[in-house]
């Protein structure tokens, strides 16, 4: 089962400055998660699933379908 973490950081839930908020942010993420997850690890896999969900161009497909394939 797929295990997916969702983040809203266009301003629709927070409005505030990226430059400020981003890396307060990911710090925090990284610390609470560090025994989870390496904090390298997580940055790359939040990169990468951002670079999959801005290439899907299709209308009919949501932005979540394409970051919660496995594989």
């Amino acid at each position: 089962m797929p295990k997916t973490l969702l983040f809203d950081m266009d301003g629709t839930l927070i409005d505030d400055s990226m430059d400020i908020f981003l890396p307060l942010y990911f710090a925090a993420l990284t610390k609470k998660l560090a025994g989870v997850v390496a904090p390298d690890k997580l940055i790359a896999q939040l990169r990468a699933s951002t670079a999959v969900m801005m290439k899907n161009n299709i209308p009919r497909v949501s932005v979540i379908h394409p970051a919660c394939r496995e594989g």
